[in-house]
């Protein structure tokens, strides 16, 4: 009987510690998730430097998470599809300067 109240407890606390870790992520990245359209979740990034914002497709791949960029082109996230988003199509030219150290 105790065995199944501690497996119910440390379940509820996993399922618990997910969600807080789920939702500060995405919040961390400064993006957010939008509604299904096609099949597909749609983000939403904030531009770091004022360029404005960008929503795209989401969708899971054999590799990991690919983000769909204006162009049409699917291309696997990085350290996320937030942060992806952002650096290839709004603040693109901005993380070319932080690199080359401009």
């Amino acid at each position: 009987m105790k065995l199944k109240r501690y497996a119910a407890l440390g379940l509820a606390a996993l399922l618990g510690a997910t969600l807080v870790f789920t939702t500060a992520g995405a919040s961390l990245a400064g993006g957010k998730y939008g509604s299904r359209g096609y099949g597909y979740s749609y983000i939403t990034v904030q531009s770091k430097y004022n360029n404005g914002t960008i929503s795209a497709p989401v969708r899971p791949a054999k590799y990991g998470w690919q983000v769909k960029l204006p162009g049409g082109a699917w291309i696997y996230c990085e350290v996320n599809c937030f942060q992806t988003l952002r650096d290839q199509t709004i603040d693109f030219y901005n993380v070319i300067d932080e690199y080359s150290g401009d």
